[in-house]
């Protein structure tokens, strides 16, 4: 009689584990579903953006680009790949940096870095290119 009780509450207990575990996990799912956003309530600044006979756009950026970081790239991957270095981009907020990697060299070709060129309109990225 007593192992008999004992598997009862044994059972009973694991149900009642089960449950807790369920109510728990749905609690957790549904709290994470509402999650509260700050909106910035600051006026958007006005960007400058020109787009050339060629479709592309020049966002003219107010801010000076930071200094460039020197990195120190992973070991080649094979003889005819060439470092591309890292670059500051503009994501319409910020400068962000765009790490280095290694690409294959075109034969024949060099690569010309970008850059970040001062405008009256504001600072404009060149990309770099094969020469």
């Amino acid at each position: 009689m007593k192992k008999e009780s004992l598997l009862k509450w044994y059972l009973t207990f694991q149900k009642w584990k089960f449950i807790a575990i369920t109510i728990f996990m749905a609690s957790a799912f549904v709290i994470s579903g509402c999650t509260v956003v700050a909106r910035d309530t600051r006026p958007a600044r006005k960007r400058k953006v020109v787009v050339t006979p060629s479709g592309n756009a020049v966002v003219y950026v107010k801010k000076t680009p930071p200094k460039v970081i020197v990195e120190t790239p992973p070991p080649r991957p094979h003889t005819s790949a060439i470092w591309i270095s890292g670059c500051w981009k503009w994501n319409g907020k910020k400068y962000v940096w765009v790490n280095g990697y290694w690409d294959n060299k075109p034969q024949g070709k060099e690569w010309v870095p970008g850059i970040w060129e001062k405008t009256p309109r504001g600072w404009v990225w060149r990309p770099g290119y094969w020469r």
